[in-house]
């Protein structure tokens, strides 16, 4: 089988930059409007992003792959401009890999497909401030969440005996999260006075972002399909 090799290096670099303001007022008299300073914030988050990528690609015959690996340099600024406090500064150096492999043809083919990838977290949930909007679900932001790290895995065989005019085919994947953001939950049975001194109310919740590690997520499928009918199984 004929064999062709290609080799490609990238350099990239992104920059990102979020601000979020919010501002509650609340009557100090009947004719004034005070500013909650508990309830209210400003935040410029700053995503500095450097990455190197090499991918090379093979075709022998029908079957072609590609393999990559990805050095990622990045840096997570946050500063808390109203009230202020320090601000908080992160970085990351991470390396990525990638592969890909499809071969068949009109009757059989099969697609191989793994990818991975950084998020750096939104501005909304770095932002330390309570949101009541909901009284009997606060929100509140964490200026510490680091940048998740996500691998996706999946595939695909399929077969068709044009003849029968009948087509089998199985597809499965994974998805494998580092330091995803989820909800830490607190109920309160009683009223709670919270670390800003705000009450939560009894029967509210606070919930709160944090990391959480070893987030997976997978998912099956087998199917047949004849004759334009089509029949799944899971």
């Amino acid at each position: 089988f004929p064999v062709t090799i290609h080799l490609v290096f990238t350099i990239n670099q992104n920059w990102q930059s979020q601000d979020s303001k919010r501002e509650t007022e609340v009557w100090e008299s009947p004719l004034v409007l005070k500013l909650d300073t508990q309830l209210s914030n400003t935040f410029k988050n700053i995503y500095t992003l450097y990455s190197g990528n090499v991918t090379w690609r093979w075709q022998i015959g029908k079957l072609i792959m590609n393999t990559g690996l990805s050095l990622q340099q990045a840096r997570l600024t946050s500063e808390q401009l109203f009230p202020s406090q320090p601000g908080i500064d992160f970085g990351f150096v991470t390396w990525l890999p990638q592969f890909s492999l499809f071969g068949g043809n009109q009757k059989q083919n099969i697609r191989i497909n793994y990818r991975t990838n950084n998020n750096a977290p939104a501005v909304e949930q770095l932002q330390t401030v309570v949101n009541n909007t909901n009284p009997l679900q606060w929100t509140l932001g964490n200026a510490n969440l680091l940048q998740t790290e996500q691998h996706n895995l999946h595939a695909r065989y399929s077969k068709t005996w044009i003849e029968k005019k009948r087509t089998f085919f199985m597809m499965g994947g994974a998805t494998w999260i580092r330091h995803f953001v989820g909800n830490n939950i607190l109920s309160s049975i009683r009223d709670s006075v919270l670390e800003n001194g705000m009450v939560l109310a009894a029967g509210s919740q606070l919930i709160q972002y944090d990391n959480m590690d070893g987030y997976d997520l997978g998912m099956a499928s087998q199917g047949l399909k004849i004759l334009g009918a089509y029949r799944d199984w899971e």
